[in-house]
């Protein structure tokens, strides 16, 4: 089981000596094999669940139906809380997925993740100064937060620190000399032509 769970993160934590699609069937081997001794492993099924959303073709339905059983076995489960709230957020049913992260922190308040992914959903709401009041409590103090761009960004600029977003951007790994402002300017102004904006990140990316 335990294993099942690392093959499914590995790929998303930038360790690429496999691809996707090979981390996916590894870690989908593990998890039926664990199953065929406990039929009952609510996080064995729960990867498999999550492992759907993440390769072709997608079946967000049947990985949410198949996610919903494993927390009907283990409904205090946060890891899978989580997952199924963050499936809920990219599926665009944001109140749903909200409420997913919410009861993942009442049992585990300091739970980074369900933390961040709760700011993002609060965020897509328009909900900026109860996702502002969130982002402070949970960054305050911490060291073991690390950056994400497609949260603290936006969420920086919604609180209007703009000078924060940009050095968040700047510091991220693998940014090297991109246009940093072009990125700004573009959640800035997303209803604007950023064209010229991507060409130049593009010209960036080649080198």
């Amino acid at each position: 089981e335990a294993l099942a769970g690392v093959y499914s993160t590995m790929p998303y934590w930038k360790i690429e000596d496999r691809t996707l699609a090979e981390y996916l069937r590894l870690s989908n081997e593990a998890a039926d094999r664990a199953l065929s001794l406990d039929p009952d492993l609510a996080y064995a099924q729960g990867i498999k669940a999550g492992n759907m959303s993440g390769e072709p073709p997608f079946d967000q339905v049947q990985a949410e139906n198949l996610m919903l059983s494993a927390l009907d076995r283990d409904p205090k489960n946060t890891t899978l809380l989580n997952w199924q709230g963050l499936n809920l957020l990219m599926a665009g049913h944001i109140e749903d997925g909200i409420d997913f992260q919410r009861r993942c922190l009442e049992i585990d308040p300091d739970y980074g993740n369900c933390a961040y992914f709760l700011v993002h959903g609060l965020l897509a709401l328009g909900r900026y100064q109860e996702a502002e009041q969130l982002y402070i409590a949970h960054n305050s103090g911490r060291t073991d937060w690390s950056q994400n761009v497609s949260v603290d960004v936006p969420a920086l600029l919604s609180f209007g620190n703009r000078l924060a977003a940009i050095i968040v951007v700047r510091v991220t790994e693998g940014m090297g000399d991109a246009p940093v402002l072009e990125f700004i300017r573009a959640l800035e102004n997303p209803d604007e032509d950023h064209s010229a904006g991507l060409r130049a990140y593009e010209t960036s990316a080649a080198k």
